[in-house]
């Protein structure tokens, strides 16, 4: 693998502590599907909140594998052009 892009020149290996950033972006990410999907569940579906809860949890442990690649891809993507400028 190249230390390097040929064409821009951004590095892909960054530094240690790189994807920090990434945790507030999946954070982000995360917390704003929880709260649609459960003001929907409760609110519009008229579902309890036990029922809200547990679907929720067993659709977060399917989903945090998606929220991971796509925050780590976003937060690449955001520096990216930070260091392009």
């Amino acid at each position: 693998m190249n230390e390097s892009c040929p064409n821009c020149g951004i590095k892909f290996e960054p530094e240690p502590g790189f994807y920090w950033g990434s945790m507030y972006v999946s954070y982000a990410l995360t917390s704003v599907y929880c709260l649609s999907f459960c003001f929907t569940s409760v609110f519009i579906l008229k579902q309890s909140i036990l029922n809200t809860f547990l679907y929720l949890i067993l659709s977060m442990s399917f989903l945090f594998i998606v929220f991971f690649r796509i925050s780590r891809s976003l937060w690449f993507y955001i520096y990216a052009k930070l260091e392009m400028k």
